[in-house]
């Protein structure tokens, strides 16, 4: 060979083996027991393999070494981490990668702190770390997955639901979170343990806090707040209940959003000052005494007789839009004074009801920036603001239902140019209404009674500019243009309740037309139409007006003054406030059959000294009359006669009916044979019947005590009550099949109600539904509910027994706190306290204050939320399942001094008990149970009795675990612990079940024959023909679980030795149970994982896989220096 080709060759080679070690060169770095070892990866290190663990059995490894970031940890042919003895592994906030095989057969591993920097994850990160309980996270990390969040991707490889991970500093806990794309980072409170004067810092740990979560909720020391520079956001319930708060300084803060009920039950709040940025205050977020439980909180009956909190006055200027949203100031009695300064205001619904010392209210647009300055006013906004006495109504654009309803000491009414519309019963009942008003040119639509009760009101006038409205004599006139037909419609909208100057209204010539409730409480004695041919078909009949033709007529007004109401035998429909205010004592009703809502509650208001009577025509079941959503007085008589000659019968049952109420697919009444009992049917077509198929109906929130949606009132304004006793007259409640629903609160203060039938058709039970129904003592909640709403239960003090819903998937919050519950069941078990293994949360408060002994919380519960079972003073014996992976603050505070949690040994459960100083028993839980035969043929004519057994697995699982028996079929056969009894001809199945929801199943087959044959029963010792079952000493032949291979298994005395190959799928394995030198290996469970069984000595897995390509880099080098010393010597040699 040319000797230039020659050591061109070894020069190849010299340089090939320096390449090989210096892009495989490894190093070791060793912090305290534990050595990392490492490789350059990018502008940091990649950890290959890890080895040792901390004196407390953990791994915290470093965000350096060398002085440069760990980015990584990774490697493709072995296992970074890979020990029996870590539990805890912390992760440093520089690593980006948790790649391939990073943590394998950590088979003690329980608590992983994975934190916010890392954005990608291997599918092969984790496995084989059985003992796994809680991975700890930081909040909305984003992963390399197309927008999966970091905790999704981990429960999607791990199965386990992630944690948030919580820090502390200067008496904060806070959360902190990625923001965009990189490391940026902003931080969210928690929690606050200091000092009584709050200063909320800008930064924690260098992070900008930019959000509370419910930090100072219900936090009874703080006086004052203050700071928050860079906070953006209250939420919902930031300060609520925050009892000592005086004062609220957020003016140099960014905040655009007030949650709903941030300052609710802040009873000494008296200052508060929000910055400039602030575009919308929520619902009800200064709503201080919440005695009607507004906020889903149980009512604060503590404070019910409080006055409305300290707040005094509001001042908002903001360079925003701002929206004061429903219920924001309502039932603040003494807030005197409300100053808004903006681009535009929309005051909602409730916003500022009951703020009965409200005097001054200033909206005007903030100058400074630009805009209309436009208010809009919600819903009841100001109801019931009784010392508002003015108003500036200049730049009010709409007024809606209700706005200013009760207002009585408002006199000083003046729309201005801007007006476009007004709701329904806007101004009803302002005793010191004007009594003229004008409405403007702007002005497009009113609703119905919008002035009703103002006594005073004489006169309407309009601009007359205005194309749509004009004023007849004081009469509001609305004229509509029919384009189509030629023929203009011509309506009367209000006539004003003071106009007192004529007794008879001759009805002009071209109106055509009456709006509902345009004569309601007036003062005349007759109403004439004068045009009836040119009138829309409007008649006159005793003095009231009805529309229609002869057949069938519809009543529109009634005089105010007549002395009885008898309607014509041709009414087949009464509208909405057609008799309200009549002086009427008697109001017969003949065949009509939709009574609306308006038409006679309120004309009920007006009578104080007599008795009323309604007298009703025809049967609710044939058709007849129907009451829409009426609610009566309990002086209030109604018949269902026959005909008017029937006075005294009523044919819906023998008794009066004192209340009825459809709904728009069902109806509530008294029960004619039993005035206790209330009952719930469906309904067909908006009547009642008897064979109803209706099946989904919804009983939608009922407030006994008024009709809150349509307002019903008497003509004072107070709110009509139907049968006002009710809530104590009722002590049973019937629901028939077909309803599908139950609204809040429905039954919510029945003190004497005991009993309650459900249908199999219902589904759900909305929250507070029986809350303080002191007398239900038991009750049964049919497998077809899936939801109870919050506090359904809450101080029913006598509820000692409840069955529950198999299918119901959580015990939601306060369900049955503060009750007298002792025994839990669930249909078709004969086990007591012991949930369903369907259930996945516990809420918080669910059993708080319980009369509770013992509770078992089964495999499947998740979740065990703050104060589960706090004050339970009884309760002595708890049993959690490993499958919690949460449990809450103070669970079981409050609770005996002999209490007992038992659980498994590392669970959540032994955690808590250790952490709150709570006695601890150790017990292995089922994880499976095996009855002795799967089959079982029994004759009546032969062997009709056989007893079966269990085997419960693991084998060192608690002994005293309660197995429940059921037969789903006792017709054919019984069980009695076991013991198979034959009834009758049929099959049936046993089902064995363990407290903690674990089951097994037998299928029985009874026959009748004349000679008994028991073919089945064969357990041949030398290897019966039962594959299945079988024992036989000598090793049966076992096909049971084989994919592929025929496994021996291993018999009584089993003499072959035990070649397992579990569900392999085929590949045999020796299995190895410690002890060896070498550590010998085994497939086990379809896992495809090379487990370890850890023996005396080293493996040779504790070396570092790059150490081979350093060696062999080294000897490549050395190869190369030994052919070129050679080639030297052979060179000197030739010359």
């Amino acid at each position: 060979m040319n000797k230039k080709i020659r050591f061109f060759i070894i020069l190849v080679f010299f340089f090939i083996g320096i390449s090989c070690c210096v892009k495989s060169q490894a190093a070791d770095y060793t912090s305290g027991s534990v050595t990392y070892t490492y490789q350059n990866y990018s502008n940091g290190v990649m950890i290959t393999y890890i080895k040792g663990v901390n004196s407390d059995n953990s791994i915290n490894i470093p965000s350096t070494i060398g002085g440069k970031n760990v980015l990584k940890l990774e490697n493709s042919s072995n296992n970074v981490i890979s020990s029996p003895n870590v539990v805890t592994l912390k992760l440093p906030d520089t690593l980006v990668e948790l790649g391939a095989n990073s943590i394998v057969d950590c088979t003690n591993l329980q608590t992983i702190y994975i934190p916010y920097s890392v954005t990608t994850l291997s599918d092969t990160f984790i496995s084989n770390c059985s003992k796994l309980k809680t991975i700890y996270v930081d909040e909305n990390v984003n992963s390399n997955r197309s927008g999966i969040k970091q905790s999704a991707l981990i429960n999607q490889i791990t199965g386990k639901t992630p944690t948030i991970n919580k820090y502390t500093e200067g008496g904060y806990t806070f959360s902190r979170y990625a923001v965009g794309t990189g490391n940026n980072m902003e931080a969210k409170i928690y929690a606050y343990n200091g000092s009584n004067d709050v200063n909320i810092p800008t930064t924690l740990k260098s992070i900008p806090v930019y959000e509370l979560n419910n930090a100072f909720k219900e936090n009874e020391n703080i006086t004052s707040i203050s700071g928050g520079s860079s906070l953006t956001i209250l939420r919902e319930k930031e300060f609520y209940g925050c009892k000592s708060l005086k004062s609220v300084d957020l003016s140099n803060t960014s905040i655009g959003i007030i949650g709903k009920n941030a300052f609710t039950r802040c009873y000494e709040l008296e200052t508060v000052k929000i910055g400039k940025h602030v575009t919308n205050v929520g619902n009800y977020a200064f709503e201080i005494v919440d005695t009607k439980g507004a906020t889903d909180e149980p009512a604060d009956e503590d404070h019910k007789d409080l006055d409305g909190g300290k707040l005094k006055e509001v001042t908002i200027i903001t360079d925003n839009d701002i929206e004061i949203s429903q219920g924001a100031f309502q039932r603040d009695a003494n807030l005197e004074t409300i100053s808004i300064k903006s681009k535009t205001t929309t005051i909602g619904k409730n916003s500022f009801r009951n703020c009965t010392n409200l005097k001054n209210v200033n909206i005007t647009r903030n100058t400074d920036v630009t805009g209309t300055g436009d208010v809009s006013i919600g819903e009841s906004a100001f109801e019931k603001c009784e010392s508002l006495e003015t108003f500036n109504f200049g730049d009010v654009t709409k007024i809606e239902a209700y706005a200013f309803k009760s207002c009585t000491s408002l006199n000083n009414v003046q729309f201005g140019d801007k007006l476009k519309s007004m709701g329904a019963a806007a101004f009803a009942y302002c005793e010191n209404f004007p009594s003229e008003i004008t409405l403007p040119k702007s002005f497009q639509d009113i609703g119905i009674v919008p002035f009703l009760g103002c006594e005073k009101l004489k006169a309407i006038n309009v601009n007359e500019e205005n194309y749509l409205y004009t004023s007849m004599d004081g009469v509001l006139v609305k004229r509509l243009k029919d384009w189509h037909y030629g023929k203009d419609k011509v309506e009367i909208e209000v006539y004003p309740e003071g106009k007192d100057d004529i007794t008879i209204y001759k009805v002009p010539t071209e109106i055509t037309d009456v709006a509902i409730g345009a004569f309601a409480s007036n003062q005349l004695t007759s109403i004439e139409i004068q045009n009836p041919n040119g009138t829309n078909g409007l008649v006159t009949v005793d003095g009231a007006i009805y529309s229609g033709d002869d057949s069938e007529m519809k009543l529109l007004a009634y005089p105010g003054n007549a002395v009885n109401a008898i309607l014509d035998s041709r009414t087949i429909s009464v509208e909405s406030y057609a008799l309200y205010g009549i002086k009427a004592h008697i109001i017969r009703i003949p065949g009509a059959k939709d009574i609306k809502n308006w038409g006679i509650v309120h004309w009920i208001g007006n009578l104080k000294d007599e008795k009323p009577i309604i007298y009703y025509y025809g049967k609710l079941s044939d058709g007849g009359a129907k009451i829409s959503g009426v609610y009566l007085e309990d002086n209030v008589t109604v018949y269902c006669v026959k005909s008017d000659t029937n006075t005294d019968k009523s044919i819906l049952g023998d008794a009066k009916i004192k209340y009825m109420i459809n709904g728009e697919n069902y109806v509530i009444y008294q029960d004619s044979e039993n005035d206790s009992n209330l009952i719930i049917e469906p309904l067909e077509s908006g009547y009642y019947n008897e064979n109803s198929s209706v099946k989904d109906a919804i009983i939608s929130n009922i407030d006994w005590t008024k009709l809150e949606l349509d307002k019903v009132e008497d003509s004072e304004g107070e709110e009509i009550v139907s049968a006002t006793d009710i809530e104590q007259e009722i002590n049973s409640v019937e629901i028939k099949e077909g309803i599908k629903e139950l609204g809040d609160k429905l039954f919510m203060g029945f003190p004497n109600l005991k009993e309650v039938t459900l249908p199999n058709s219902l589904t759900t039970i909305g929250s507070q539904v029986f809350y303080k129904d002191e007398s239900l003592s038991e009750i049964t909640i049919p497998d077809s509910v899936t939801n109870i709403g919050k506090y359904a239960f809450r101080n029913c003090t006598n509820l000692s027994t409840i069955t529950l819903s198999k299918n119901m998937t959580e015990i939601s919050e306060g369900l049955f706190m503060d009750s007298g519950l002792e025994k839990i069941k669930y249909n078709n078990s004969d086990n007591e306290n012991v949930l369903s293994s369907n259930i996945k949360k516990i809420g918080a408060e669910a059993f708080r204050g319980t009369k509770l002994e013992s509770i078992y919380i089964p495999d499947g519960v998740e979740t065990i939320e703050d104060r589960a079972f706090e004050n339970c003073k009884n309760l002595t014996d708890v049993t959690i399942s490993s499958s919690v992976t949460s449990i809450g603050e103070n669970v079981f505070a409050g609770c005996s001094k002999d209490l007992i949690i038992k659980g498994e040994k590392g669970s959540q459960a032994e955690k808590y008990a250790t952490n709150n100083n709570i006695k601890f028993q150790n017990i292995t839980l089922p994880e499976s149970i095996k009855l002795s035969k799967s089959s079982v043929q029994l004759d009546l004519n032969g062997t009709d009795e056989e007893k079966i057994t269990y085997t419960i697995s693991p084998t060192d699982a608690d002994t005293d675990i309660q197995i429940t028996w059921k037969s789903d079929n006792e017709s054919v056969a019984t069980v009695d612990n076991g013991t198979i009894k034959a009834v009758g001809i049929g099959k049936c199945v046993i089902t064995a079940t363990t407290e903690n929801g674990k089951s097994a199943t037998c299928d029985v087959t009874v026959i009748k024959s004349n000679n008994s044959e028991d073919d089945d029963k064969n357990n041949g010792n030398n290897g019966s023909g039962d594959k299945e079952n079988n024992n036989g000493n000598n090793g049966s032949e076992d096909k049971d679980n084989n994919n592929g291979n025929n496994d021996i298994n291993n018999g009584n005395n089993g003499s072959n030795g035990s070649e397992e190959n579990g569900n392999n799928g085929g590949n045999s394995g020796l299995k190895n149970n410690g002890g060896s030198d070498n550590g010998t290996k085994f497939s086990s469970s379809n896992s495809g994982v090379i487990e370890e069984s850890y023996g005396d000595s080293t493996s040779d897995k504790d070396i570092p896989y790059t150490g081979y390509k350093v060696a062999l880099g080294l000897g490549i080098i050395i190869a190369g220096i030994i052919s070129t010393l050679s080639y030297i010597k052979f060179r000197k040699m030739d010359i």
